[in-house]
């Protein structure tokens, strides 16, 4: 029972971790053909398995279209820009300075590692509870 959701996610992983590359197309038309001959090879011995097995062959074809379906709108999704690539064009900005650089072909300012215009991160001090206000706290905990 819990195969085809294994393997319905499978599918759809690898198509993820290679989108856009021929490697995620292979791993859908891989998933496809496999599901495709399971449904062939279960026509040649339909005769022979009992009818309520039968009955599950009529949800089969929504299945293998729904693994398909998705996981070629997984594998047509488009790649993340990289680290040193450029967030608005992904230009390959590699082998350039960091410092102060802009992106040759649209002119946006590299936000990237080395840049000096990372995000900054603050961190929210946690307020510090007194004793007597950690032992009030207590209290009331217990008293529930």
């Amino acid at each position: 029972m819990i195969f085809p959701v294994i393997y319905a996610v499978l599918t759809w992983y690898c198509a993820g971790i290679w989108r856009r590359r021929w490697l995620g197309f292979a791993a859908v038309g891989a998933s496809a053909a496999v599901l495709l001959s399971l449904a062939r090879m279960l026509a040649a011995w339909s005769e022979h398995i009992p009818w309520s097995y039968r009955m599950g062959l009529v949800l089969f074809w929504p299945y293998v279209a729904l693994v398909v379906g998705i996981g070629l709108y997984i594998a047509l999704l488009p790649r993340r820009p990289g680290a040193g690539d450029c967030q608005r064009c992904r230009y390959a900005l590699t082998g350039l300075d960091p410092v102060d650089l802009a992106c040759p072909e649209c002119g946006e300012p590299f936000r990237g590692p080395g840049s000096g215009h990372e995000p900054r991160i603050e961190l929210t001090p946690v307020p510090r509870l007194s004793r007597q206000e950690r032992l009030a706290v207590l209290s009331r905990r217990r008293a529930i």
